[in-house]
């Protein structure tokens, strides 16, 4: 196993506060010679041959529209991460094929029409502040909400869903910008996960 690997068993459980409540006693699993929870909760969300993201299409998009931005540099935001993923995308994109952008492509111009962004507090790929980047170049039209304990899957919130079914469906432009979002807001992030019994033996499936 690689440094590298581990982070990829690692990070996908990131994005959903249930499962990362599952890596401490995963992680510890892993330590003592038991692997089958860490690749559990790494492949959870689709990982492997069941993954949910086509990968040409990923790289299209990341490779046109991402790997052309400027490296924030060594003193830029950092992370555990970031080194395997520069590399990967580094190697790829220098040989995927590219969709010319358009001149304004990364422009965003003041909205006309109500704009919702939802974020979670501790996504670990799209944070808080680069919403509050958008919305801030969108202008009155647009409001940010965020939840401060959730992930990268906002939507996944039964009573968020229901805030932008309202949002959508307000009369007036006023009224959808007026629609109460906050209901997640004091939603509790998951207590860290302890297995029953020996975690060497739930994690050998003994």
């Amino acid at each position: 196993m690689t440094r590298e690997g581990l982070l990829g068993l690692i990070r996908p459980a990131l994005y959903s506060p249930l499962l990362a409540s599952a890596l401490p006693a995963a992680v510890s699993a892993a330590s003592q010679g038991h692997w089958a929870p860490l690749f559990g909760l790494g492949s959870a969300l689709g990982g492997g041959r069941g993954a949910s993201i086509a990968s040409g299409l990923h790289f299209a998009v990341v490779c046109s529209e991402d790997e052309t931005v400027p490296s924030p540099g060594p003193d830029g935001p950092r992370n555990d991460f970031s080194g395997s993923l520069d590399r990967l995308y580094s190697q790829v994109c220098s040989d995927w094929p590219r969709a010319p952008l358009p001149a304004g492509f990364r422009d965003v111009p003041p909205a006309k029409s109500p704009v919702l962004a939802l974020s979670g507090g501790i996504d670990p790929v799209t944070p808080p502040r680069h919403a509050e980047r958008v919305v801030g170049a969108l202008g009155p039209m647009a409001r940010h909400v965020v939840v401060p304990q959730a992930a990268h899957g906002t939507l996944a919130i039964a009573c968020l869903r229901d805030a932008v079914f309202r949002f959508i469906d307000a009369p007036t432009p006023a009224q959808a910008l007026q629609v109460d979002a906050g209901c997640a807001g004091g939603l509790p992030r998951p207590a860290a996960f302890a297995p029953p019994g020996d975690v060497g033996q739930v994690g050998s499936g003994r």
